[in-house]
């Protein structure tokens, strides 16, 4: 068996923390290598939180009595003083992640990250976990200034992570979540610059009419929304902060007509660009 892991304390203890909001006690890799079955059996659960993330093949779980074969891309959340009877099976090949965690009020921590207090749950095989998973476990193991702190950290950021992959709007085909993301890095980035809409759906290789919709599932908003939304947040922080001319800001957010531009800056915000310039200045002083 590969099994590479981090311990808080150098060894795997579990723990109850009452006073801080998320501390991470151990972090985990293990894949079956020769051994055909391995099994682990805690009919008294752990004392801390159990997270197991199922990045590759398929296991066996018992949950309140009923036994389920989780697919590559479930996650297993064992709540503290749950029973925990689960194996694998190595001609399924599985691979998995555990994190062990404890904080003063973890149920409301993970509720307000989208957890609906089920056992498991279906994340879908992601990149973004495993690296940060592999981060807290050298984090634990080198044991360098602040690396407590770190781990904590980026457990906090993987279970916000997953727990963005919980609402329903995720898409299955990760790599055209993937493309999806590099379009809206773009939009950032070249906010100034007419793409078309054509353009982007060419670029993720899809149809004009998938994009625009599984972008609004990705975002909230169609393409062309966004758009304006960047241009718009980005205008306003110009006008404040910079001596541009309205004209000129305009052209910089990818509005060549300076009327064009103060018509839709006036929808979006309510108010022109000049009344705005002067409103936002006049407040800060």
């Amino acid at each position: 068996m590969i099994n590479i892991s981090g311990y808080l304390n150098n060894e795997d203890m579990e723990f109850c923390d009452k006073e801080n909001l998320l501390t991470v006690g151990s972090c985990g890799f293990y894949k079956l290598l020769t051994e055909p079955r391995y099994d682990t059996i805690r009919p008294a659960g752990r004392m801390d939180w159990q997270l197991l993330y199922l990045c590759n093949g398929s296991a066996h779980f018992t949950i309140d009595a009923i036994s389920r074969t989780l697919p590559e891309g479930t996650l297993i959340l064992y709540e503290p003083g749950r029973a925990q009877y689960y194996y694998y099976l190595l001609e399924e090949n599985p691979a998995v992640y555990w994190l062990h965690f404890s904080g003063k009020d973890i149920p409301g921590l993970l509720f307000s990250l989208g957890f609906s207090g089920l056992v498991s749950y279906t994340v879908a095989p992601r990149k973004a976990y495993t690296d940060l998973f592999d981060q807290i476990i050298r984090e634990l193991q080198l044991k360098q200034p602040n690396f407590s702190a770190l781990a904590n950290a980026y457990a906090w950021q993987l279970l916000a992570q997953m727990g963005r992959c919980l609402d329903g709007h995720r898409l299955e085909n990760i790599e055209e979540e993937n493309h999806l993301e590099q379009i809206v890095q773009m939009i950032h980035q070249d906010y100034g610059k007419n793409h078309t809409i054509e353009g982007y759906a060419e670029m993720c290789n899809v149809s004009v009419g998938w994009f625009i919709r599984n972008f609004k599932d990705f975002t909230g908003l169609t393409p062309q929304q966004y758009i304006v939304r960047v241009r718009i947040n980005k205008a306003k922080e110009l006008l404040a902060y910079s001596a541009y001319n309205v004209g000129e800001i305009g052209t910089i957010v990818g509005y060549e007509n300076p009327l064009y531009f103060s018509r839709v800056f006036s929808n979006a915000v309510g108010m022109p660009p000049r009344e705005y310039r002067k409103t936002i200045r006049t407040e800060e002083f």
